[in-house]
């Protein structure tokens, strides 16, 4: 949780930079939160193993996916156009 600086008087200057603090804090967690579908993959798991990119067929949406032992594929948009793409999984 992120510490506030405390007022400790009546100081109109420390009520500013109290104010520009808090300000500032408050479009870094804006940014953040609008930021949050490029940090955490959202959708939902489909019952189906696309067989290629355009492989899009009614109700897939922008975040869709599944797996296989071997990759992930997730559905991105790409210029306007939904897609399937895979990436190779492995052990580390």
């Amino acid at each position: 949780m992120k510490q506030w600086p405390a007022l400790l008087n009546d100081d109109p200057e420390a009520q500013n930079t109290l104010l520009r603090f808090m300000i500032k804090e408050r479009i870094n967690d804006t940014n953040d939160f609008l930021n949050l579908k490029n940090v955490f993959m959202s959708g939902r798991k489909v019952a189906r193993i696309p067989t290629g990119a355009a492989d899009i067929i009614d109700g897939d949406r922008t975040g869709d996916f599944n797996t296989t032992a071997t990759y992930l594929y997730v559905i991105i948009e790409n210029a306007g156009t939904a897609e399937w793409r895979r990436t190779a999984l492995s052990t580390f």
